[in-house]
C-alpha cells in the first residue's frame, strides 16, 4: 500500500511537470510585445511593386513607426528553457562579448547602445526586428534569415529607426525576406561592409528616410532585380541618402539603373547630396541631365540610378526630379524656380497660366493649340510671374501664342518662333516682356502688341535684346492706342537695334543704320477744346454721322460740338492739323 502511494506520488509530480512546460510553450504570441514598423505600401502597390520595378512607376516604401517596449520578444519555438540554455552552447546563434545567446532577437534585446553582436551559427529571425540603439553585427560570414511570410505592414528583417541610431553590419548574408533584407528609416543609418542580399522579395536594401553608407563590397541577387531603393514612406520628413565607396552590383543583371533605384512618386528632393561618392575611395559620382547619376569605380559605371520618364521633366539644380505626361500638370506639380524640359511635340488642349517662377524650355519641340473659341483668355501660355520660355515653337492658338499678363510678369522669350496664331505671337498686357532671337511666320494679325486690358493699371513694357525675324516687318511689333493712351503706358526698348522716337510717336528700330520695323508707340494727346488733336498718324479716318473723327485705331480724334450730321468737321487732307 505504502509503495503505491509512492508511485502515485512520483506521477502526480510528473504530470505537474509536464504541465507547466506545456504553459510556457504555449503561452499568447509574442509578437504583441515587439516594435511596429507600419509601412506606406498597400495591398494593390505591393504587387504593383513587384510587378512594375521595370518602370517608373515602382512605388514600394516602409514606413516604421517605433513603439515602446522590447525590441523583439524571442519566438517560443526558438526559446530554450534555462536549463537545457546553459548546456546546448553549441547551439547558440549569437555573443556579445563572452555571453552567448540563443537568437538573434535576444541578442540585439540584450546589447546596450555601441555593442557588437558577432553570430556564431547562421540565425534564422521568425519576426521583422527594429532597432532602436547604435549596433554593430559582424557575421563572421554567417547568414541570417527570414522564416516568416506575409506582405502587410513591416516586413523588413532588420530595420534601424532613429536619427542618433547606426547599424553597421559586416560579413554577413541577409535573405530570403518578403519584403526588404535592411531598412535605414527615418534618420536611421545602415552601413554595410561585405555584405551579400539574396532573395529579399522587394530589394535588399530600403533607404527610408534614413542614410546608407557602403564601406566594403555590396552584392544583391534574387527578389525583383532591384538592389537599393531610396523612399519617404507616410509621416517621414528626412530625406534619403546613400554615400558609396565600395562596389554594389546586382548579379546577373545588365540594368545599371536598378543597383540604385530612387522612388520619384515619393523622394522630390534629389539634388548632389543624394547620392555621393565616399572620400578617399575610388568611387566616383558624376550627374547628367541627359541619363541621371552614374556611379563609378575606378572610371568604369557600377550603378546609374535613372531620371524618371515623361513628357515633361521638372529638373532642380540640373538634376530631373518629377516627369508629367502634360504641360498643365507639370507646371501645376513643379516647385518654383525649377526647369521644365519639354521631350517631344505637345497638343494643347486648353490655355495654360503659369503664376509661378519657371524655366520653360522646349528643347526645339512644337506646342500646338488644338482648342478652338475666342472667348476670354485664349492664349497658349499666360504668364504672371518671373518667366523665361525659350527654344519652343507655338502655334495656331485662336488668339496669342503668350500673353504676358499683369504687372508680375517679368518674362523672358528666347529662340520661339510663332506659327499661325490668329491675333498674334505675343500680347504684353501690363506686363514686361524681353525678347530675343523670335521668329514670326504667319501669324495673322501682328507679331507683338503692346496693349492693356480691362483692369490692368500697369504699364506695358517690351524690351528687345536679340534680334525679331518677322515675315510681315510692318506687323512686327504693334500698339493699340485704344488702350494705351500715354507714353506712360508702354515702352519700346532695344540693346540690339537703335530706338528713336519722332514727335509725332512714331517709333523706327534701326540696325547698322538700316530701318528695320516702324510702329506707332503711343497715342495722341488728350483731346481738349472739341477741337481735332494736333497729331494723329495720317488716317485713314472715319466719321460717324455726329460728325466724330476716329483715327485708323478707332481712336476719337475729334468730338462734334452736338450731334448733327451737317455740323460734321472735314479733315485735312494731310491728316495732320
Amino acid at each position: 500500500m505504502k509503495k503505491i502511494g509512492i508511485i502515485s506520488l512520483v506521477f502526480f509530480v510528473m504530470l505537474a511537470s509536464t504541465q507547466v512546460i506545456y504553459a510556457e510553450e504555449t503561452k499568447s504570441d509574442p509578437a504583441s510585445n515587439e516594435q511596429i514598423v507600419e509601412e506606406n505600401n498597400t495591398n494593390e502597390n505591393q504587387e504593383a511593386v513587384k510587378e512594375d520595378t521595370n518602370t517608373k512607376d515602382n512605388t514600394s516604401s516602409e514606413n516604421a513607426t517605433q513603439t515602446s517596449g522590447a525590441v523583439e520578444s524571442t519566438p517560443i519555438d526558438e526559446k530554450l528553457s534555462d536549463g537545457v540554455n546553459a548546456v546546448a552552447t553549441s547551439n547558440n546563434v549569437a555573443k556579445i562579448g563572452d555571453t552567448e545567446y540563443a537568437t538573434l532577437a535576444e541578442a540585439i534585446d540584450a546589447a546596450t547602445s555601441g555593442s557588437e553582436i558577432k553570430l556564431l551559427n547562421d540565425a534564422d529571425v521568425v519576426n521583422p526586428i527594429v532597432i532602436s540603439k547604435n549596433l554593430q553585427i559582424d557575421g563572421d560570414n554567417h547568414s541570417i534569415n527570414a522564416t516568416y511570410t506575409g506582405s502587410n505592414g513591416n516586413q523588413t528583417i532588420l530595420t534601424v529607426s532613429g536619427s542618433s541610431n547606426v547599424l553597421t553590419i559586416k560579413n554577413a548574408a541577409i535573405s530570403n525576406s518578403p519584403k526588404y533584407g535592411v531598412q535605414a528609416y527615418s534618420g536611421g543609418k545602415v552601413i554595410l561592409n561585405s555584405v551579400t542580399f539574396t532573395n529579399n522579395a522587394y530589394s535588399g536594401v530600403l533607404v527610408n528616410g534614413g542614410a546608407l553608407v557602403i564601406e566594403g563590397n555590396v552584392s544583391i541577387s534574387g527578389g525583383n532585380g532591384v538592389g537599393i531603393e531610396l523612399a519617404k514612406g507616410n509621416n517621414v520628413t528626412s530625406e534619403p541618402t546613400v554615400e558609396v565607396g565600395a562596389k554594389v552590383e546586382v548579379v546577373g543583371s545588365n540594368d545599371l539603373s536598378k543597383v540604385i533605384y530612387i522612388d520619384r512618386n515619393q523622394v522630390e528632393t534629389v539634388n548632389q547630396n543624394t547620392i555621393t561618392a565616399k572620400s578617399g575611395t575610388n568611387i566616383s559620382v558624376d550627374y547628367s541631365t541627359e541619363k541621371g547619376f552614374d556611379i563609378k569605380e575606378n572610371g568604369t559605371s557600377i550603378a546609374a540610378p535613372s531620371f524618371p520618364q515623361g513628357d515633361i521633366l521638372v529638373l532642380v539644380d540640373g538634376i530631373v526630379v518629377k516627369a508629367f505626361d502634360t504641360l498643365a500638370d507639370a507646371i501645376s506639380g513643379a516647385d518654383a524656380d525649377s526647369t521644365l524640359e519639354i521631350q517631344k511635340d505637345i497638343d494643347i488642349s486648353s490655355p495654360i497660366e503659369i503664376t509661378k517662377n519657371l524655366i520653360l524650355d522646349g528643347k526645339d519641340k512644337t506646342l500646338t493649340a488644338t482648342y478652338t473659341g475666342t472667348t476670354g483668355n485664349q492664349s497658349i501660355l499666360t504668364t504672371s510671374a518671373t518667366v523665361t520660355i525659350k527654344n519652343v515653337v507655338l502655334k495656331n492658338s485662336p488668339k496669342y501664342g503668350i500673353q504676358v499678363f499683369g504687372g508680375n510678369s517679368n518674362t523672358k522669350i528666347e529662340n520661339v518662333t510663332f506659327n499661325n496664331n490668329n491675333y498674334g505671337a505675343i500680347l504684353i498686357n501690363g506686363g514686361s516682356a524681353e525678347v530675343s532671337d523670335i521668329k514670326f511666320d504667319t501669324n495673322q494679325a501682328t507679331g507683338i502688341e503692346l496693349g492693356r486690358g480691362t483692369n490692368i493699371t500697369t504699364p506695358s513694357n517690351l524690351k528687345i535684346s536679340g534680334k525679331i525675324d518677322a515675315a510681315v516687318p510692318d506687323k512686327a511689333i504693334y500698339t493699340d492706342l485704344a488702350q494705351v493712351v500715354s507714353h506712360e503706358q508702354s515702352t519700346i526698348t532695344s540693346s540690339f537695334y537703335e530706338v528713336s522716337t519722332d514727335s509725332k510717336g512714331i517709333i523706327t528700330l534701326k540696325k547698322n543704320g538700316q530701318v528695320v520695323f516702324v510702329t506707332v508707340g503711343h497715342a495722341k494727346p488728350v483731346v481738349a477744346n472739341n477741337t481735332p488733336s494736333t497729331w494723329d498718324d495720317g488716317g485713314p479716318f472715319t466719321t460717324d454721322k455726329c460728325g466724330n473723327i476716329f483715327d485708323r485705331w478707332g481712336n476719337e480724334i475729334y468730338k462734334a460740338p452736338s450731334c448733327k450730321v451737317s455740323s460734321g468737321y472735314k479733315v485735312p487732307n494731310t491728316g495732320v492739323k
